[in-house]
C-alpha cells in the first residue's frame, strides 16, 4: 500500500493562499517515458509534463495559472491496453487488480457524462479509497472537478467537489491534513462554495474567524465570506481577492469621509 500520510506537493498547491499577489507557477514542455503497466504488462510511451517559469494568478482553491494548468493532463496516465489508471503505472498489486477489474471501474472508466481526463482521476480515485489514501483520494476528486470546469460541465464538476469533501472528511476523522489547517479550512469552503452547499458554508465560516489566524488568510476568508452570502458559485482567483480588497478599502474610506 502506498504511504499517504504526506504529499510533498499539497504545501506548493496550498502555499499560494497565503500571498493575493500572482506568483511564478510552470510553463509546460513533456518528454516521453515508457512505462510497463503493472496489471497487464503493456508497455506504452507517455507524455511527462516538465515545468520552467511563468507568472499568473491563482485560483481560490489552488489551481495554479496559465499554461501550468495543462499539467492536470499528467497528473495520472492510463494504460491504453486494460485501463489502470495511476500515477505511475508500473506500481500496483492485488488490491488495484481486483479494482480495475470491478464493474464500478469499468463504468467510470468510460463514463459518458464526464471528460476523459476526469474518468481517468476519478479510476485513481476508487483505487485510492480502496486503499484508505484519503488525501490522494481527495486531490484526485478535485483535479476531476478542475477537468470538468474546462469544459463548462458544471453539474459533475459539482458532484467532484461534494466526493472531493467527503475524501477530506475520511482523511481527517484519521488524523490527516490535506493542507495546514488554516488553508484546509479555506480550501474545504471553497469546495462546499463551488458545489452549492452554501448553508454548510455559512456553519462553517460561523467558527472560522476565531480559527484563522494568518492575516492574508483572514482576507481570504473575508472574499469568501461575502461570496457565500450572495450564493456566489463562480470560479475566482488571487486577483479577483485583490480587486474586492480594494473596493472594499473604497468604500471604508468614502464612508469616513
Amino acid at each position: 500500500m502506498r504511504s499517504d500520510s504526506n504529499d510533498n506537493n499539497l504545501q506548493k498547491r496550498t502555499a499560494v493562499l497565503r500571498d493575493n499577489r500572482p506568483g511564478a507557477s510552470f510553463m509546460t514542455a513533456y518528454h516521453k517515458r515508457e512505462q510497463c503497466c503493472a496489471m497487464c504488462q503493456h508497455t506504452h510511451s507517455y507524455p511527462i509534463p516538465v515545468g520552467g517559469p511563468v507568472f499568473g494568478s491563482f485560483d481560490l482553491d489552488t489551481r495554479p495559472p496559465g499554461m501550468m494548468r495543462e499539467l492536470l493532463d499528467g497528473e495520472v496516465f492510463c494504460c491504453p491496453n486494460c485501463g489502470y489508471s495511476a500515477p505511475d503505472l508500473s506500481q500496483g498489486g492485488d488490491v488495484e487488480h481486483a479494482i480495475v477489474a470491478g464493474a464500478l471501474y469499468k463504468i467510470q472508466l468510460n463514463h459518458p457524462d464526464y471528460p476523459g481526463l476526469a474518468n481517468r482521476l476519478l479510476c485513481w480515485d476508487l483505487i485510492c479509497q480502496a486503499n484508505q489514501q484519503w488525501l490522494s483520494a481527495a486531490w484526485a476528486c478535485i483535479h476531476a472537478a478542475w477537468a470538468c470546469d474546462d469544459l463548462d460541465q458544471t453539474g459533475v464538476a459539482r458532484q467532484c467537489r461534494l466526493w472531493a469533501l467527503k475524501r477530506i472528511d475520511k482523511a481527517e476523522s484519521e488524523g490527516l491534513q490535506v493542507a495546514e489547517p488554516d488553508t484546509s479550512l479555506l480550501l474545504r469552503l471553497d469546495l462546499m462554495r463551488r458545489s452549492r452547499r452554501f448553508k454548510d458554508a455559512e456553519r462553517l465560516l460561523a467558527n472560522a474567524p476565531q480559527q484563522v489566524r494568518d492575516a492574508q488568510l483572514r482576507e481570504v476568508l473575508q472574499f469568501q465570506s461575502s461570496l457565500v452570502a450572495r450564493e456566489d458559485d463562480g470560479c475566482y482567483t488571487m486577483d479577483d481577492l485583490d480587486s474586492w480588497l480594494r473596493t472594499a478599502q473604497v468604500t471604508i474610506n468614502l464612508a469616513d469621509t
